[in-house]
């Protein structure tokens, strides 16, 4: 009988923990999501203040909340997303229409891995 109590206990810490991942990714997303709309908004806008304060906000951010992503996900993925992500700034200098693609890139690929962690069968299996 202890062993099935066992067995359960260990069920639970696994759902609780693919739970806790797929809160924190989406809650780490979403604010990184809303620094690029911010960020587009500046650059639509034309502001170069207020173009570079908000890029290094997304920067910032990533920097700090970047971890839990590496750990449910393979960082290997990252790569592309990063350079890209550091590289706003150089962009928007060079080209606005370039920069804002890449504003969409890196807010496409934000959803994409939160969509990804969503608990349901399709992702599973």
């Amino acid at each position: 009988m202890k062993r099935l109590w066992v067995c359960a206990a260990l069920f639970l810490c696994c759902v609780s923990l693919c739970l806790c991942a797929r809160v924190g990714l989406r809650r780490i997303a979403d604010g990184e999501c809303h620094l690029l709309q911010t960020a587009a908004q500046a650059v639509n806008a034309g502001d170069d203040a207020a173009i570079d304060k908000a890029l290094q906000a997304c920067e910032a951010y990533w920097k700090e909340n970047c971890r839990p992503y590496y750990l449910f996900i393979d960082h290997n993925f990252f790569n592309q997303y990063e350079y890209s992500l550091f590289h706003l700034r150089d962009y928007a200098a060079m080209d606005r229409g370039l920069a804002l693609e890449r504003i969409g890139y890196c807010a496409a690929v934000l959803e994409d891995l939160a969509e990804s962690q969503r608990p349901v069968l399709e992702n599973i299996f």
